[in-house]
């Protein structure tokens, strides 16, 4: 993979949606992704801990995960909001499982079961249906036979394009601008998703690099 032509498409796109380059950022490469199955599983588990956020009782979530095997693609966090009840869950941790859409999204992308990841683009409205209903007990098989990772050089282009947006809506919040379509949030997230998914060192969710 050509890195240093992935950098240039990159800047090209950021700089086409309005956003500015910092010329010093570093390519990203020499990693090694993820099975598409611990992808598939993750896609599971962010789908089964947004249901929390939603009202779910904890103890049903993690019941569900442990009934399809996900126990090992929980991480940290997600062990501390399944181990409380619904009362002991903080306002911040349900912060978190909301913005979890945004990575869910992220990984059914990489997963083929979306055409586009576009940074000017919300979740789009289609993310439930293709997710397992747990309101009916619905396990993850059907969702992991669908599931099939996209190509290691498209996935890392695009975070690679992630990387260098994030940096545009970084500074923006820092320094006090207006990004436009750049939102800090949403990009942060769907990199972090990203990241995990390229580099299958990354020891947990929540090691994933967010500098810029």
């Amino acid at each position: 993979m050509d890195y240093q032509a992935a950098k240039s498409r990159s800047e090209d796109t950021v700089r086409a949606l309005g956003g500015r380059i910092c010329d010093w950022l570093p390519v990203i490469d020499n990693t090694e992704p993820r099975e598409s199955s611990a992808v598939a599983n993750r896609a599971l588990v962010l789908n089964a801990m947004i249901q929390i956020h939603f009202g779910a009782p904890p103890h049903i979530i993690d019941n569900w995960i442990k009934v399809n095997s996900l126990e090992q693609a929980l991480s940290r966090k997600d062990r501390l909001v399944l181990a409380a009840t619904a009362e002991e869950i903080t306002a911040q941790q349900r912060i978190d499982l909301y913005w979890y859409i945004e990575a869910l999204w992220t990984l059914v992308w990489s997963g083929g079961l979306v055409a586009e990841l576009k940074i000017d683009e919300p979740v789009g409205e289609g993310l439930a249906s293709l997710m397992p209903d747990l309101r009916t007990g619905e396990d993850g098989g059907n969702f992991c036979r669908r599931f099939a990772l996209r190509p290691f050089e498209e996935i890392h282009e695009m975070l690679d394009l992630y990387f260098r947006a994030h940096w545009y809506a970084r500074d923006g919040h820092l320094n006090g601008y207006a990004t436009g379509v750049f939102s800090l949030d949403s990009i942060m997230e769907r990199r972090r998703a990203l990241e995990w998914i390229c580099d299958r060192t990354i020891p947990d969710w929540e090691d994933a690099p967010d500098g810029t």
